[in-house]
């Protein structure tokens, strides 16, 4: 028979050397590597060692367990042992239990990705084009070559241009450019344009005085830099006849929306008929024009019988047409 005791001495000594093994074995492996390259914000323990001796549902979630901030895209961040096991005990793992092999400390590196010159000098471009109030096809677009943007997150890439509100895409422009990573903007720059559309405007083939109706064998269309021209311009022969010079214009020079006004076809003191019309009526009466008109114009008017003052719009040389 044993002796009393021997039984709980045996069951202690068995605890210890359990509790031994179990150190000089311990249950975790991870395995530091040299070098590592990191996709996301954080640095994982996934990312910088192999974890070993564990059930996979438990490996996966201590590779995901975030240990350090990633330095940004295409830099690197030195990652040591002694920090990874502090982050480790820091969120309550026995690290007692764990076996560091490998490398002492990892070099994390963030993946990066850029565009360069050419590329984005292509997208400005069809971006400019795609808003053209003119065909792309009569259009000179110069671009002052832009950097690379280097340094930019790994994902899905889109560049935004804006212009200024009321640039017109005629002549030169600074572009705000927004460089989106994911739909988040990680980059601006501001790239220059200069477009220049080619149109035919009216140009005037000989001198036009002042006050003189324009014909159309006084100008002809010819085709401008619509960059280089001021004051608006005629692209379509039908809206120029009719129009009266407001100021006189040289042979060789582009008719201006400033160089013609509409002509007057009511000169003051004239003898016109006011009309008034409604649903199934038309009034008339003999006024005087107190004002010059153009068609469209609304005038001041003088009614021949009872000498009130009205007023009226100009429909053509005859008639004016007063309210009901």
């Amino acid at each position: 028979m044993k002796p009393p005791g021997s039984t709980w001495r045996f069951s202690v000594v068995l605890c210890f050397l359990l509790s031994v093994c179990a150190s000089a074995y311990p249950e975790t492996v991870i395995t530091m590597k040299d070098a590592a390259q990191v996709d996301g914000r954080e640095v994982t323990v996934g990312d910088v060692a192999t974890i070993d001796g564990i059930p996979l549902a438990e490996a996966k979630k201590l590779s995901r367990l975030a240990v350090a901030s990633a330095p940004k895209p295409g830099r690197s961040k030195e990652i040591d042992r002694d920090y990874m096991l502090a982050k480790l005990h820091q969120q309550g793992y026995p690290v007692r239990q764990m076996l560091f092999q490998g490398s002492r400390s990892t070099i994390a590196t963030r993946s990066s990705q850029s565009i360069d010159s050419d590329a984005l000098e292509a997208k400005f471009r069809s971006s400019i084009e795609s808003r053209l109030p003119w065909s792309a096809a009569d259009t000179v677009i110069d671009i002052q070559a832009p950097p690379d943007v280097l340094g930019l997150p790994t994902g899905e890439t889109d560049v935004r241009f804006e212009s200024g509100g009321d640039y017109r895409y005629v002549g030169d422009e600074t572009f705000r450019t927004t460089v989106l990573v994911d739909g988040k903007p990680c980059k601006t720059l501001y790239l220059r344009a200069s477009v220049h559309p080619f149109e035919r405007v009216a140009v005037a083939t000989r001198d036009i005085n002042r006050g003189s109706p324009i014909h159309d064998t006084d100008f002809a269309m010819i085709r401008k830099d619509l960059a280089e021209l001021s004051g608006g311009f005629f692209t379509d022969r039908a809206e120029i006849r009719g129009l009266v010079a407001a100021r006189s214009v040289s042979a060789g020079s582009v008719i201006s929306l400033r160089c013609v006004d509409r002509p007057v076809v009511i000169k003051r003191g004239k003898i016109v008929i006011a009309e008034v019309t409604g649903r199934g009526f038309r009034i008339t009466a003999m006024v005087k024009a107190m004002d010059n008109g153009r068609v469209g114009d609304v005038i001041r008017l003088t009614n021949l019988d009872s000498r009130k003052t009205l007023a009226g719009e100009v429909a053509d040389e005859n008639t004016v047409r007063v309210a009901n």
